[in-house]
Parts: structure tokens; C-alpha cells; sequence
């Protein structure tokens, strides 16, 4: 799992209005869904 590719992505795409916030905060929801996931 590449977190930096996961963090990066969305952060550019907000910054460069592709996204909302809210779909930001949809990424890194899903992002943090994930890490939980891959630790049990």
C-alpha cells in the first residue's frame, strides 16, 4: 500500500479544484478504511 500515492492524489486534485472538499474528505475517510483493514 502507497500512502503517499493516496495522499497526493486527492491533495492535487483539491488543490486544482478537480474535487471538493467533501469528496477530500470521502478520499481520506476511505484511505483510513483501508489502513484499518490492512492491520487486522
Amino acid at each position: 500500500m502507497d500512502i503517499v500515492v493516496y495522499v497526493a492524489s486527492p491533495k492535487e486534485g483539491y488543490a486544482t479544484g478537480k474535487i471538493s472538499a467533501g469528496e477530500l474528505v470521502e478520499n481520506i475517510d476511505a484511505l483510513v478504511s483501508e489502513i484499518n483493514a490492512v492491520k487486522k
